[in-house]
C-alpha cells in the first residue's frame, strides 16, 4: 500500500484478515505483521505459509522492512522478546521528558499517551484518576 493512501487502509485490513486469517502463529495490525513460533522449524513453516498466501493474492513485502529469525522485535511501541513484552525505551524517554501539563488540553494529551502503556504503570488507575479529576466540567482551564 503506498504511503499516505489513508482511504485504502480499511479495505487493506479486510483483505489481510481474509488472506492471513487462518495462520495461528501470526499477529497483524494494519500493515505490520508479526510471525512468531516456539521453534525454528515452526517459524519457517509460518513464514512460508504467510509469503505463499501473500504472493497468491498479489501482495508484496518490502524486504528492507523484514526481520527474520529475530529473538526480539519492536512491534507497536513494545519490545517483544521470548515471552516478554516491555515498552520501547525511546517511547518511555519521550514521556519522561514531557513538561508538566498546565492546561486541560495538555492533561488530556498526557492521559491519552500514558494510557497506551497503562499495563506497565503501577497503580495507574489511582494516578490517572487524579489527572482525570482535573478535566471535570467546571474546573479551571489552567490546572
Amino acid at each position: 500500500m503506498p504511503f499516505g493512501l489513508v482511504t485504502a487502509l480499511l479495505p487493506f485490513c479486510k483483505l489481510m484478515r481474509l488472506v492471513i486469517g487462518q495462520i495461528l502463529d501470526l499477529l497483524s495490525y494494519f500493515d505490520d505483521t508479526l510471525v512468531f513460533a516456539t521453534s525454528w522449524q515452526q517459524h519457517i513453516v509460518a513464514l512460508r505459509t504467510l509469503l505463499t498466501l501473500l504472493r497468491r493474492h498479489g501482495l508484496h513485502v518490502n524486504p528492507s522492512k523484514l526481520s527474520i529469525g529475530s529473538s526480539s522485535v519492536e512491534f507497536l511501541g513494545h519490545m517483544v522478546s521470548s515471552g516478554t513484552l516491555v515498552p520501547v525505551q525511546k517511547k518511555m524517554d519521550k514521556i519522561l521528558q514531557l513538561s508538566v501539563p498546565v492546561k486541560k488540553k495538555e492533561v488530556r494529551s498526557l492521559l491519552g499517551l500514558v494510557n497506551y502503556y497503562r499495563h506497565f504503570i503501577a497503580d495507574f488507575a489511582s494516578i490517572s484518576a487524579h489527572l482525570s479529576d482535573l478535566l471535570r466540567k467546571g474546573t479551571p482551564e489552567e490546572v
